[in-house]
């Protein structure tokens, strides 16, 4: 099985909670776990150094993803979620080599 699984994070701002849930649930991404999160940038002299936004209510989701399905989810969150442009969110993967229990 070429197929493998990567460990998909996303954050972006709370209000866009329940359609990023359903979106992501929609195209194939498994085990989606949903986290609350409050941004510590306000303030702090990294703030300074770079034009980002200072949002502090932010949504941690994290899933399950075949490697295949990536790139289709991506250009999703660029294209309904405007993750492409500044301060809107962002997502990342980690490959997964072994799951031990």
């Amino acid at each position: 099985m070429n197929d493998k699984l990567v460990y998909l994070t996303v954050i972006a701002s709370r209000e866009q909670k329940e359609k990023l849930v359903a979106e992501l649930h929609a195209n194939r991404a498994n085990y989606l776990n949903v986290m609350y999160g409050h941004g510590s940038l306000n303030g702090s002299k990294l703030a300074a150094l770079f034009p980002f936004a200072t949002e502090p209510r932010k949504i941690i989701i994290t899933a399950f993803v075949r490697s295949s399905d990536i790139v289709n989810l991506l250009t999703i969150l660029e294209e309904k979620f405007h993750f492409n442009q500044a301060n809107t969110g962002f997502a990342f993967t980690i490959p997964v080599e072994n799951i031990y229990h």
